[in-house]
């Protein structure tokens, strides 16, 4: 059980607004060492919400080092570490945000969430969150203190393996039946459940008569319409086979994709061979809209007169095309043209193309 555990607190609601971080370093399944930063936001805004969770002041923060200051510390606390938090979406967007506002490269990490790895060890509990967690397992803590809050959330991963007889958090996560999450180019995939062919496994719950199937956040499935989703577009990529369409194309996409989440809608393009980009560049190829879109994109006019209306990321592909850039926007509809028997496939998605 090698792993490190953090945790963010926010000056504000903006996720480039850590005020505070902790990251306790776990190996073989003991806690060998930890560490506390104050940092002072780039902006010295301090939302009264977020005053009132964690109990941090402007001036606890006004002569503390600033992210970029930290930055070549907090990274060697987590260089080839698996990393995992309690809730672990908000404090990896908080991280990557923090990055990318201070132009700092963001590490490629794999992440999990003791929330869900809550939910796999002890089903049937009224609440996962921190809190309730800790109180159901014996752990005491100061909660929205990230010192106090890492610590119990490598406790709580540590009682998992305990639970489960797991040796290693490869192993735990095996026997939990969930996949770790990643973060890289500043693009999340979290950590959900899985079958052997990649998304989903059935999982069974005590004390329940039959296995159910679990999303990625650990709630239960939704029945029919999820499932006959995530069917279609499976056989969409198996309509793709080796020709792999997106081959070597860098692409950012715009809006929803399929009634797909974020993050299942960039594995769907990286499994069409794209390269998922953050935002347009001078290297991107196409714009993917999941919305309808009826661009003209040869349109000539001058971006003074371009319609109000036409999203901000689409005036911005109509003026690198004007610049020469060989770009382009595509439509859901343009995507799936891309796939032989794409588009008879996502006909059977309710609301789709």
């Amino acid at each position: 059980m090698d792993f490190v555990a953090i945790d963010f607190e926010t000056a504000n609601h903006r996720p480039d607004s850590p005020c505070q971080l902790a990251a306790v370093v776990v190996e073989r399944g003991e806690i060998v060492d930890e560490k506390c930063w104050l940092i002072r936001p780039q902006r010295l805004y301090f939302s009264p919400r977020c005053i009132a969770v964690h109990g941090i002041l402007p001036e606890q923060v006004r002569d503390q080092p600033e992210w970029s200051d930290l930055w070549s510390e907090i990274a060697s606390y987590l260089d080839g570490k698996v990393v995992i938090a309690h809730n672990a979406g908000f404090d990896l967007r908080v991280l990557s945000a923090t990055c990318e506002t201070y132009e700092l490269a963001c590490p490629q990490l794999e992440y999990s969430c003791t929330r869900l790895i809550a939910r796999r060890t002890w089903p049937g509990r009224s609440g996962y969150g921190l809190r309730p967690t800790a109180d159901a397992l014996g752990f005491t803590f100061r909660h929205h203190d990230a010192l106090e809050d890492s610590r119990v959330c490598a406790k709580i991963a540590l009682a998992a393996a305990e639970k489960s007889n797991a040796s290693s958090f490869d192993e735990l996560e095996e026997k939990l039946a969930i996949t770790r999450g990643r973060l890289r180019m500043g693009i999340m995939t979290g950590p959900r459940s899985i079958r052997r062919s990649r998304r989903r496994v059935d999982v069974e719950v005590e004390s329940s008569p039959s296995p159910r199937r679990f999303r990625r956040d650990g709630w239960p499935e939704p029945a029919k319409k999820a499932q006959q989703r995530r069917a279609s577009v499976e056989n969409i990529l198996q309509q793709s086979g080796e020709e792999l369409p997106l081959r070597n194309r860098s692409v950012v996409l715009n809006g929803s994709l399929l009634g797909l989440d974020r993050e299942d809608a960039v594995l769907f393009l990286e499994r069409l061979g794209a390269r998922v980009q953050p935002r347009l560049n001078m290297e991107t190829d196409y714009l993917i809209v999941g919305h309808a879109t009826q661009l003209n994109l040869e349109l000539e006019q001058d971006p003074a007169t371009t319609p109000m209306h036409i999203p901000e990321r689409e005036q911005d592909v109509l003026q690198r095309q004007r610049q020469g850039q060989p770009i382009r926007i595509l439509s859901q509809r343009q995507l799936l043209a891309l796939v032989p028997g794409g588009l008879e496939v996502a006909r059977s998605i309710a609301g789709q193309v």
